[in-house]
């Protein structure tokens, strides 16, 4: 709900001009953690992408909202079992940008909250391709937390680097599994990431 009122009131033509758009990807290093996680649990990469909005409040201090795919998962070192995890993610977090705000370039530190909505769980190997959706929570609560920099590229318009952890808060594994057995475990995720980001209005 509070990802739908901002986006909602972004689109009002008197905050058009100090909001931004933008496309964003990159590659994530996603693993589990838990106190029964085995510990020949080893990282697997995926991908994310998607869309954010940023409204800047100030010429230093900015919220963002995020709307994305991220692949998280891990890979099982004692079985060479790949389990992926997809989620549809939504990271509403504050930036703060160092620097001036007519500057060529300009780094910034992050932090906010992250809501993920299950899509697809599957375990595969070389010869098995299991779906183990219903064995997963359908939310996750978790928190992001990064650094970045933006080099200009015109009137307005910035590309963006981005380095963040993304920390779970919540089990992902559902209480009551039935006949198969998988341990509590959060989703922890380093992402490396790129995006393009243009004004609304005239900034």
């Amino acid at each position: 709900i509070s990802f739908l009122l901002f986006f909602g009131a972004s689109n009002m033509t008197a905050q058009a001009q100090n909001t931004s758009i933008g496309l964003r990807g990159g590659l994530n290093f996603a693993t589990v953690s838990g106190d029964d996680v085995s510990p020949d649990t080893k990282s697997k990469l995926g991908v994310n992408f998607g869309a954010l909005l940023t409204y800047s409040i100030n010429s230093n201090f900015g919220i963002t909202g995020e709307l994305n795919f991220t692949g998280k998962g891990y890979k099982d070192g004692s079985s060479d079992v790949t389990v992926g995890i997809n989620y549809l993610e939504i990271p509403i977090y504050g930036a703060y940008y160092f620097g001036a705000a007519d500057a060529s370039l300009r780094p910034k530190i992050f932090a906010g909250p992250t809501v993920g909505i299950l899509m697809t769980a599957t375990a595969k190997d070389d010869d098995t391709d299991l779906d183990l959706k219903e064995f997963y929570e359908p939310l996750e609560l978790g928190a992001v937390f990064g650094l970045g920099v933006h080099k200009r590229v015109g009137d307005g318009n910035w590309v963006c680097i981005d380095l963040r952890y993304n920390l779970g808060l919540t089990d992902i594994i559902k209480d009551n599994l039935g006949t198969i057995n998988l341990d509590p475990a959060k989703n922890n995720v380093i992402s490396l990431n790129l995006a393009y980001t243009f004004p609304l209005g005239n900034n």
